[in-house]
């Protein structure tokens, strides 16, 4: 089963890859770290999310290369997520295929909560870290968006290309690898990770689809998913990251993403010890650590992305959970900031 905190060595299995193009072998840096040795050998191996994304900045690191993450991510392909890449490939239409990889993501690990949104015939595919992981990780969203662009060139074609590409980290000392891999001049310093392309893919028939295989590899997913049903307080996490790039945080929106009534989820997390609320202010605070030490983005900005009505209500928060304001915060952790990252 893939816990809660963990990956599936899969999606970095690219990385010994790389790692060779430097003349380096993943083995040192593997024990480094903490891994086994076999880390690579199975693609089902479960690997601690932290410890994964201290693996990749540490080759990132050790080769000197930023951009290290798409030198992993140009080795893989969708099978290399399991089963909900097998399925998603032979999905009738691109947009059953994407969203069967949002609903299931979770059986390929816990990094990231994808959401789907559709508007004024722009489909916007946004990323949000999952947990909160000590380290650098700037080369785990550099994967985790290539993987994402992975996904739909293969899903769609080799037509397919994106409108925009925003990306919620700093600006890298060099732009032109990542305007070379996703083809758009990409923008840093965003509160989201956002992959966006024309809504009118989602209606394509998947490029290369099986129809044969699809009926027998949905089987086999419903089956895993069923064995591997998340707790209450991680489905709610989870709901709460998709409901706040939606713009609504209210219990009924939160129920209705994890497809629970009201109460029945309220049930279930009290007998968890917790409630929409609690967590709601553990991940707000989450995220505002993540924005603060790893963008630009200026106070006012992450208040909003956080869906706070005003700076005051969201300082008044910060410094309930630090005891200290947001920008004095971000000054003791010697933040990085950009020239529009004012305080």
């Amino acid at each position: 089963m893939v816990q809660v905190g963990t990956v599936r060595a899969g999606p970095l299995s690219g990385l010994p890859g790389a790692l060779s193009t430097f003349g380096l072998a993943s083995g040192p840096l593997l024990h480094e770290i903490g891994l086994p040795p076999t880390t690579f050998s199975n693609a089902g191996n479960l690997v601690e999310l932290g410890k994964a994304v201290r693996l990749l900045a540490l080759a990132m690191e050790r080769t000197s290369c930023p951009h290290l993450g798409l030198l992993c991510a140009e080795r893989l392909r969708l099978d290399d997520l399991g089963i909900i890449g097998r399925v998603a490939r032979n999905a009738a239409d691109v947009g059953s295929g994407l969203r069967g990889l949002i609903l299931n993501l979770h059986l390929n690990g816990h990094t990231f909560v994808p959401v789907l949104a559709v508007t004024s015939g722009l489909a916007e595919l946004v990323l949000r870290l999952a947990v909160d992981v000590e380290g650098d990780t700037s080369p785990a969203i550099d994967l985790g968006m290539a993987i994402a662009c992975m996904a739909l060139r293969t899903l769609c074609g080799p037509g397919w290309t994106p409108v925009e590409i925003l990306m919620a980290r700093r600006q890298p000392a060099s732009r032109e690898p990542y305007d070379r891999f996703f083809g758009v001049p990409v923008q840093f310093g965003r509160e989201y990770n956002v992959v966006a392309f024309p809504a009118t893919w989602l209606r394509q028939q998947v490029h290369g689809a099986n129809p044969a295989k699809r009926k027998l590899l949905e089987r086999e997913l419903a089956v895993v998913a069923q064995r591997h049903r998340l707790p209450a307080a991680t489905m709610a996490r989870r709901a709460l990251l998709t409901c706040m790039a939606r713009g609504d945080v209210s219990m009924e929106a939160v129920a209705a993403s994890v497809g629970l009534h009201a109460r029945t989820l309220n049930r279930r997390l009290a007998r968890e010890g917790t409630s929409v609320f609690e967590l709601l202010k553990e991940e707000r605070y989450r995220i505002a650590r993540d924005l603060l030490a790893n963008t630009p983005l200026q106070i006012s900005e992450v208040a909003a992305t956080l869906l706070y009505s005003s700076v005051g209500s969201f300082t008044r928060a910060f410094q309930g959970w630090s005891h200290e304001s947001p920008s004095d915060w971000r000054v003791k952790r010697g933040s990085r900031r950009g020239p529009s990252a004012k305080l």
